[in-house]
């Protein structure tokens, strides 16, 4: 039993032959134009999906009316107004 999977193994590996495949210029004309493109596609949904998060989250805070800034100073005026009191 050995034998014959050794014996196969054997003729497998002889019995190799040339690649039936032919890569023409067309790979190259298609590899180096549209593979750029084919890139920059994604990269750009990426951009576009990040600004309008930032601009959603902004508008969020600007009609909600609670940006950190006006959080603080709420915080000072109300301090100040307990000091007066």
């Amino acid at each position: 039993m050995m034998k014959q999977c050794l014996a196969a193994i054997f003729a497998f590996i002889l019995m190799t032959g040339t690649a039936q495949a032919y890569v023409g210029p067309g790979l190259v004309v298609v590899g180096n134009l549209l593979g750029p493109f084919v890139l920059l596609v994604p990269f750009l949904l990426l951009l576009a999906v990040l600004f309008l998060r930032w601009w959603i989250k902004k508008l969020k805070r600007r009609m909600s009316g609670t940006s950190v800034l006006n959080q603080e100073d709420a915080d000072i005026a109300k301090n100040e107004s307990d000091e007066n009191s």
